[in-house]
């Protein structure tokens, strides 16, 4: 093979992986946005008591709920208050929701403040707190979270924001 033959090779294979990194992330792109419309789709608002009485019927699904913060546990995690469990409804906030918090990226979120939150209920369970810490560096280790919520629904948020009286 000349010098030349292969230095197009490698042009050649450049360009390829370009393309194929371009595909992925547009296809990325685009199952975040339908991921996203699906939840601002969610539905009445609930509370976080609803989504605990009846994980079942919330499981892998869109809500929107509001409710008051009890605890916030890093700036990624925070526990909705709730009469059905003393450790409230845990809210893992997304990178969607870490980027593009809204309102609170200039004021953090605080113990006592109400939100309105957009997410998908999930089941979490030793290997979904393992991925959880992973992928989202919550700040909180997966030993913490198991040791208060396992076995109970989460909500992974895709959006986050401070309830004002004209959104309740």
């Amino acid at each position: 093979m000349s010098p030349y033959q292969r230095q197009r090779l490698i042009w050649l294979t450049w360009v390829l992986a370009g393309f194929v990194l371009c595909g992925v992330l547009v296809l990325r792109g685009v199952a975040l946005a339908q991921t996203s419309a699906q939840v601002r789709h969610a539905g009445p608002v609930r509370s976080p008591d609803n989504i605990l009485e009846a994980p079942r019927q919330y499981l892998h699904q869109p809500v929107s709920l509001e409710g008051e913060i009890a605890r916030v546990l890093s700036d990624r995690v925070l526990a909705l208050r709730s009469r059905a469990t003393r450790k409230g409804l845990l809210i893992v906030l997304s990178d969607e929701a870490a980027l593009h918090g809204g309102p609170h990226r200039d004021t953090p979120l605080a113990e006592g403040q109400t939100v309105i939150v957009l997410g998908i209920v999930r089941p979490l369970n030793r290997q979904e707190a393992i991925g959880l810490e992973a992928q989202y560096r919550l700040g909180v280790s997966s030993s913490n979270l198991l040791a208060g919520y396992v076995d109970h629904p989460y909500i992974l948020a895709y959006e986050v924001r401070l309830s004002t009286p004209s959104t309740r």
